[in-house]
């Protein structure tokens, strides 16, 4: 017999007994290929719709910029409507007013319309400001063609409308502005038809704007994200439609702009591009978006395609690798050993080192493994938790039956006599479908709850905030008509006082709303100069309250007026201060320095420490004085509140800008406004001081750095 021995190709051998090994690479490549692919499109197609998001928030911002700047105009014309005339003083201090509230207003103009010999004219009659790099008071607009054919346009159809752009510099890019004009009609007078909206037109305000504030305060306060932003004239000839360039913070472009090419080239230069179209009186405008090469996104995975790829090869080459060292069990058991080893060991450390207290118990409670126990407890004779009163104790072991009757985790919280809060969570452990133990692991949650706390407080503050501008605003509407009308009502009274002493001559006393005349001719002036005063009163606590119902970003590069912020919070605090002293001082400086941080803020850190002084004050005898200096050597502003409270023992004054702690527990302190101030303080560079002797008082220091010279 012969035996007959078969032999294969080498290529046939090879993938007989690899076969296995090529099939899971190809398998694996083409996976990780395939889902590569698929990321990638779906991060493009996130990132192109994060750039519409950023896109769109711009081009509201700029757009709502736009129409709150347009309600100056409208505000200058409700006025002029409701009170003609006005006298100029009225109009600089409306004017004044709202231009500090509306950013971007360069000024507001009256410009009445007038007959000069046989041709209209209209000059400007009153600006606020008194400069401007375009007009000034005497120019007369309907001696300019262009802006002339502006103001008959408004005066034909009746509404706001806006100019084509006007050059303000002529720089790279320049910078342009345009008009935003109103006519006035006299009041009651009928403007149904052209003719009659000529016949009864008292003049225009007229507001001046510039494109780039507009842009720079709109967009200003949106974190950078690497977004272009164009506005464009729609109504305009294609010369003239530019209207401003708002390049991105992160990578600002330096473009030329004076040739129509130059801004139609960056219009077709990006894919990403976002355009918004608005109307505004007469005109339609454009807001086009497009992203940078520095556009920031807030997705974190933009390089997982690539990662997905590398992964799926690594895994496939980790696969290949594991397959071929399959055969070698004993090498893999003694590292699987040698890893149990460890995990046993880092258990143990990880079980020791825990910052929870755990313990593993039976049915009765008594202890079988514990890592370690809390101060105030102890492992007793008979081996069962005990805690530090019988309520702790009957609690704990009413939940530890529960969990052995209802096979579910149960848990309670505790606090402590030391105002330590706990968490008790009992878990019950299963062999084979019994309980046979039970984990109880306890929790410090002190500082949750501590955060709750204080979060809940926060809310219910904005809550009061958000209330507390809402009825500013409702008062804020009568007490401006009680103010206009008692304006008239002062100025109309001279010529009745004539009128009523040529009567009182004629005919003798007579009562006026049950007074004589001779007591109400001195009176009445008075009363009326009363309800002037009083409502100059109720519009500043409105701004106040307005002022503090206001979402501040926390920008702390702002110009503040340290007296203006003082006055403001000791106005808040008027009520606060009387309850608990009547000897309250304020030794303050004629002038102080400008700073630099943000008002709110620091307004914030003097109410809190105002109201710890307050507070510390055991009678109404008991004084609390707040001083402000200057150092000239280190350009300092310094606050100083002095209280004549009952002092910080030396052992706790340095901590007492440490988050949560607090000497007032019981009575609600939750430890972090002295902390949350002393924050506040170093963003403004400066710093907090305490010096403090117990029963005599305490000084807080504030030391605020200025920039400016002063006299």
């Amino acid at each position: 017999m012969h035996t007959v021995t078969t032999r294969h190709h080498p290529i046939w051998s090879f993938f007989r007994k690899n076969g296995m090994l090529l099939l899971v690479a190809v398998g694996g490549v083409l996976f990780s290929l395939l889902t590569f692919h698929s990321v990638r499109l779906q991060i493009t197609h996130h990132l192109h719709q994060e750039f519409e998001w950023v896109a769109q928030n711009r081009q509201k911002a700029v757009l709502k910029g736009l129409e709150i700047a347009m309600g100056a105009v409208y505000e200058m014309n409700d006025l002029y409507q409701s009170a003609q005339p006005v006298n100029p003083e009225v109009f600089y201090q409306f004017a004044t007013l709202i231009r500090s509230r509306q950013m971007g207003v360069e000024n507001l103009q009256w410009v009445p319309l007038a007959r000069k010999g046989d041709r209209e004219t209209a000059i400007i009659t009153l600006m606020e400001p008194a400069t401007s790099p375009l007009s000034r008071i005497g120019d007369d607009y309907l001696a300019n063609p262009r802006l002339a054919q502006t103001l008959n346009e408004a005066r034909d159809t009746g509404r706001l409308t806006i100019s084509g752009r006007i050059l303000i510099e002529n720089t790279s890019p320049p910078r342009f502005g345009f008009l935003a004009i109103h006519p006035v009609y006299r009041p009651d007078a009928p403007i149904s038809s052209i003719l009659e909206r000529h016949a009864n037109l008292a003049g225009f305000i007229i507001g001046f704007f510039q494109f780039s504030n507009l842009a720079q305060h709109a967009i200003a306060m949106l974190e950078p994200r690497g977004v272009e932003c164009m506005i464009l004239d729609d109504s305009a000839t294609e010369e003239e439609r530019f209207l401003n360039f708002y390049a991105s913070r992160l990578s600002p472009a330096h473009f030329r702009f004076n040739d129509p090419l130059e801004w139609q080239l960056w219009l077709g230069g990006s894919d990403s591009k976002s355009i918004t179209k608005t109307r505004i009186g007469n005109r339609s405008w454009s807001v086009t978006c497009a992203q940078t090469d520095h556009f920031r996104t807030a997705e974190w995975f933009t390089f997982g395609h690539w990662i997905t790829l590398l992964t799926g090869f690594a895994l496939t080459g980790w696969l290949l690798y594991y397959l071929t060292r399959i055969r070698r069990d004993l090498e893999i058991r003694t590292g699987m050993a040698n890893q149990l080893q460890e995990s046993e060991r880092l258990l143990s450390a990880l079980f020791q080192q825990s910052p929870d207290i755990i313990r593993l118990v039976d049915r009765q409670g008594h202890s079988i493994l514990v890592n370690r126990t809390p101060a105030g407890q102890e492992i007793d004779p008979t081996d069962r938790l005990t805690g530090p009163n019988n309520e702790f104790r009957n609690l704990y072991l009413h939940t530890l039956e529960l969990a052995f009757t209802n096979h579910e985790i149960n848990h309670f919280h505790y606090r402590s006599p030391e105002n330590t809060w706990w968490e008790i969570r009992v878990v019950p452990l299963q062999e084979e479908s019994r309980i046979v133990n039970a984990m109880v692991v306890a929790t410090d949650i002190t500082e949750n709850k501590m955060l709750e706390e204080q979060a809940s407080k926060n809310a219910r503050l904005a809550s009061l905030g958000l209330m507390a501008a809402g009825v500013a605003h409702e008062i804020n509407n009568p007490n401006n008509s009680i103010y206009y009308n008692a304006n008239l009502l002062q100025e109309a009274w001279p010529t009745v006082r004539s009128i009523l002493e040529a009567f009182y001559r004629e005919n003798g006393d007579f009562a006026i709303a049950g007074l004589p005349y001779e007591e109400m001719r001195d009176k009445l002036p008075q009363t009326i100069g009363w309800i002037i005063d009083n409502t100059n009163r109720i519009k500043k606590i409105v701004e106040l309250l307005k002022h503090l119902a206001r979402n501040e970003a926390g920008n702390v590069n702002q110009p503040v007026d340290l007296l203006q912020t003082i006055q403001g919070t000791l106005v808040l605090l008027n009520n606060t201060i009387l309850k608990h002293t009547d000897r309250f001082r304020t030794l303050l400086p004629p002038r102080l320095p400008m700073v630099t941080g943000n008002a709110q803020q620091i307004e914030q850190v003097l109410i809190n420490i105002l109201f710890n002084a307050l507070q510390a004050l055991p009678d109404r005898d008991r004084e609390v004085r707040l001083e402000a200096t200057m150092d000239d050597s280190s350009r300092e502003v310094i606050l100083i509140i002095r209280d004549e409270g009952i002092g910080i023992p030396p052992a706790i004054l340095e901590k007492v800008t440490e988050p949560f702690f607090t000497t007032r527990l019981e009575q609600g302190g939750t430890g972090l406004g002295l902390s949350i101030s002393s924050s506040i303080i170093k963003n403004h560079g400066g710093r907090l001081r305490f010096e403090s002797q117990p029963n005599i008082g305490t000084t807080v220091f504030v030391h605020i750095p200025y920039q400016e010279s002063h006299p």
